[in-house]
């Protein structure tokens, strides 16, 4: 008789409220510090890129089809891989007054696109799911 009175007192205790489980968020990439160089973030459009940034977006169309992983950055970046976002852009915005190059590898080496100030778009087929490092030029 005792434990279906601890039971229910349990029962009743966690309907009202009194107790709950632990809630643990998701794991994430990085912490999204707006403040930092270079976070990962997730949204959709280019009103999602601020003021300052070039963002890269995991989908086309500015992440389109709904919200999705977008990479902010004012800085160079020598590995997307360290953002858990290599080979993962398909679509851009510079939202800077810099011009900026996307390269094939890690570490500014291999191929390049130039992306001019304010320039935005798709990567197209040529460059989609592959740009792993970026820099701004002066």
């Amino acid at each position: 008789m005792k434990s279906r009175v601890g039971l229910a007192a349990g029962v009743a205790a966690l309907a009202a409220g009194l107790l709950t489980a632990p809630a643990y968020a998701a794991p994430t990439v990085q912490a999204e510090n707006r403040a930092a160089d270079t976070y990962l973030t997730s949204g959709q459009g280019k009103t999602a890129c601020p003021s300052g940034r070039l963002c890269l977006y995991k989908d086309i169309n500015y992440n389109g089809g709904g919200s999705a992983a977008i990479l902010v950055t004012r800085a160079k970046v020598t590995s997307l891989g360290s953002y858990q976002f290599n080979d993962e852009a398909s679509s851009y915005f510079n939202n800077t007054s810099l011009s900026a190059v996307l390269y094939e590898n890690d570490g500014l080496r291999g191929g390049q696109l130039s992306i001019r100030s304010q320039g935005s778009g798709n990567l197209g087929s040529s460059w989609n799911d592959k740009v792993s490092s970026l820099q701004f030029l002066s």
